[in-house]
């Protein structure tokens, strides 16, 4: 996910300063891809600087103190609403995907190496069930995890994947079909 789109979006439902939009952005992406506050930061720089967003006008510069003045609402300007409106309208180019671990399947099967090829799925597919649980355990049932099931369900196809790799690579005599 863009940043910049993601703080469009986060901003079109109102103003937020950068510690809740960091926030919010933590909480969307369910720790999938890490943000950090310099990032969230130094993108809302960028677009205040391409006059997508702007600060907040405060009523006067003493009130509230010093804590005011360093939580700064932000609120998006029609030129951003617009560029968000473009990018959410536009369809999503949707390459095929280059898999390493395609690869090196590959590779080992070239060489006659079906216990590498064994040990190389079984450590992908533990690798993608502990991330699955992750995810699971995380879910909140609402909007807010729609990247979470989104991750969720393109681990579900990669374990999917890794049968018929077991399957084709190994033989069915290996291959667990409960995916545990």
């Amino acid at each position: 996910m863009s940043l910049k789109y993601a703080i469009l979006g986060l901003l079109a439902g109102g103003p937020k300063h950068g510690y809740a939009i960091g926030r919010d952005l933590r909480r969307l992406l369910s720790g999938l891809w890490p943000v950090n506050r310099g990032q969230v930061y130094a993108t809302l720089g960028r677009l205040a600087s391409d006059q997508l967003v702007a600060i907040v006008p405060q009523p006067s510069a003493h009130a509230g103190g010093a804590r005011a003045r360093t939580l700064r609402p932000f609120t998006v300007l029609p030129a951003g609403r617009r560029a968000l409106r473009r990018w959410l309208d536009r369809p999503v180019d949707r390459a095929l995907p280059r898999s390493t671990l395609a690869d090196q399947l590959v590779l080992h099967s070239w060489a006659n190496q079906r216990d590498a090829i064994a040990h190389l799925l079984a450590a992908q597919r533990e690798r993608c069930s502990a991330m699955h649980r992750l995810l699971e355990a995380g879910e909140h049932g609402d909007d807010r995890d729609l990247v979470a099931r989104a991750a969720r369900r393109h681990l579900e196809a990669e374990l999917a994947w890794l049968t018929a790799a077991e399957q084709v690579f190994v033989g069915p005599e290996r291959v667990d079909p409960t995916g545990d």
